[in-house]
């Protein structure tokens, strides 16, 4: 009895272990993300053919996001229902944000920006800026005529940067609440737009980007989205997106700082994390929210060094319905200013390409190059909105980005019946020529302000 006990034992270890070894039973094969863009309507049927699962679609692009095995990938690569195959890439903020602490932010580069901005060291204003030489401003740049500096912005008296300005002491936000306009806001001239009535009013602008601080007093979020999680909400846990948004929209209420466009209809669309990292699946899907909800101008202050097709796609999309799209040229550059360093979606021909100028118009040592750069504006040192309620200070192409959407939103609200098209040109058209003379890989078109004859 006890023999025939042990035979059936063993029997029945064998069974068991046959059915956790069968080939049914085994671990499902290894899937990565892949963005498969299709041919005709055949094309999912063709992924789920290959041992592929559809996580997400991208209707108006003709792409899905999909789990495939590696092994499947060259032969769905050759089906002829399908365009490309390609990784789900990372995208990231240019010059990646990072906490250091509760209150302190830092960038890349070391900006400082909540503790005392530490301009001495990070900046260094008075050796490497050398205001009162090195700018020359009245001639070197004929600031006179071209942007009367001399009345309007008046670097001697009324910006003061060691007295008046008082960078260490009158700029601590939580105690002088007062507002204070940015270089970079002086440069677009955007008061006269304002002279006549254009402050960005009626113009749709999506930020898309980590998110917005929805409840920052200087700033007014018309809606928005959360593609990462849609029933999380779409408030900033990164900064980085907040800062875009106070370049381009913030209030013009006395207090803080003022946004070149502070009357457009802002619209949060956040893709990418705290760590301020998404994919490109994600991108695309904060496009085709952008689309669906009629903005007018998409700012992607974001990059990746990888092309994406997908990426392109929705971007073209975009382009055909009427969208300006505005992207950042990426923070990748050499001093020298050599070879094309672009990120993408910079280097498509669909987005407005934005390198990055110093406040003596000067390109920045890290500013992206390239033969697709469009425009360059003001990105070193930009005071700007930030989580909690406050105000930092930050440099890269994302700020340069960010003026030229809020610079086209004053373009667009002044000349209504302008397509996306004709506010391109007007932008390159009516910038102040920078570098060799005319279109060149570090400056692209040069600077874009708002013109007296606006």
């Amino acid at each position: 009895m006890r023999t025939r006990q042990r035979w059936l034992n063993g029997l029945l270890t064998l069974v068991l272990a046959g059915v956790l070894l069968t080939p049914a039973a085994r671990a499902a094969p290894r899937q990565e993300r892949f963005l498969i863009g299709y041919v005709s309507s055949q094309g999912e049927s063709a992924v789920v053919e290959s041992g592929g699962t559809v996580r997400k679609r991208h209707s108006m692009s003709g792409v899905v996001v999909a789990d495939v095995p590696p092994d499947r990938v060259a032969a769905l690569r050759s089906d002829r229902r399908i365009a490309f195959v390609e990784a789900d890439s990372e995208v990231s903020v240019p010059g990646k944000l990072g906490r250091t602490g509760t209150n302190a932010f830092a960038w890349t580069d070391g900006f400082a920006w909540t503790n005392g901005f530490a301009w001495t060291d990070a900046f260094a204003w008075t050796d490497a800026f050398a205001w009162t030489d090195a700018f020359a401003w009245t001639d070197a740049f004929a600031w006179t005529d071209a942007f009367a500096w001399t009345d309007a912005f008046a670097w001697t008296d009324a910006f003061a940067w060691t007295d008046a300005f008082a960078w260490t002491d009158a700029r601590k936000w939580d105690d002088v609440h007062r507002v204070a306009t940015d270089w970079g806001f002086r440069a677009s001239r955007a008061q006269a737009a304002w002279e006549v009535g254009a402050r960005g009013q009626g113009i749709r602008v999506a930020v898309v980007d980590t998110g917005v601080d929805t409840k920052h007093p200087d700033l007014a979020v018309s809606g928005g989205i959360n593609v990462l999680d849609p029933a999380a909400g779409y408030q900033d846990d990164n900064g980085h997106g907040t800062h875009m948004a106070g370049i381009i929209s913030a209030r013009d209420d006395g207090i803080g700082t003022t946004g070149i466009a502070p009357d457009v209809e802002l619209y949060a669309v956040k893709v990418m994390d705290a760590a301020g990292h998404g994919y490109i699946s994600d991108v695309v899907a904060g496009i085709e929210w952008a689309l669906a909800n009629h903005m007018q101008v998409i700012n992607l202050s974001l990059g990746t060094r990888v092309p994406s097709r997908a990426l392109q796609a929705a971007i073209n999309r975009a382009e055909q319905a009427g969208v300006l799209v505005v992207a950042a040229a990426g923070n990748n550059g050499n001093r020298p200013g050599k070879g094309n360093t672009i990120d993408y979606p910079g280097q498509f021909d669909s987005v407005v390409s934005v390198a990055v100028v110093a406040p003596n118009l000067s390109r920045t040592y890290f500013s992206s190059t390239g033969a697709e750069l469009d425009l360059a504006a003001p990105g070193l040192g930009i005071v700007s909105t930030f989580p909690g309620g406050g105000y930092a200070i930050g440099s890269g192409t994302s700020q340069s980005a960010a003026h030229v959407s809020a610079i086209a939103a004053l373009y667009w609200s002044r000349h209504p019946n302008m397509n996306a098209s004709q506010v391109r040109e007007m932008l390159q058209g009516q910038a102040f020529d920078l570098g060799a003379p005319g279109t060149d890989p570090q400056y692209g078109h040069g600077l874009p302000y708002v013109p007296l004859s606006f």
